[in-house]
């Protein structure tokens, strides 16, 4: 078998940035748009079973979220553009955040 090399490497990259429209970012938006409403439910007064529902939902979005970085940081040409001149490095700071406070969220509703 012989290797298609980093011109078929590089075609595939393009054709998908071309896939990825609009209707994806706002589906990304969409996903954001959630994550901020479930903070306001993990400060909020609300029912501690209301509070687990939204840490188990905001692992969800976490990994989204973290597919999204990892797609785009395998799309971007380079990379160092997007994780640095782009600020991808918030992206991945904010999705590995969000995981880290929702599992201890979930471990506070553990029962003894």
């Amino acid at each position: 078998m012989s290797d298609p090399g980093p011109r078929a490497d590089a075609d595939r990259k393009r054709s998908l940035r071309e896939e990825v429209g609009p209707s994806y970012e706002l589906f990304i938006v969409a996903v954001s748009t959630l994550s901020l409403f479930n903070i306001l439910i993990f400060v909020g007064p609300f029912d501690p079973d209301t509070k687990e529902i939204a840490a188990i939902l905001d692992i969800i979005l976490s990994g989204i979220l973290i597919a999204d970085f990892v797609g785009r940081l395998y799309l971007a040409e380079p990379w160092q553009d997007y994780f640095f001149r782009r600020r991808g490095y918030l992206d991945l700071l904010g999705s590995l955040l969000r995981t880290h406070c929702s599992c201890q969220a979930l471990d506070n509703f553990r029962p003894p």
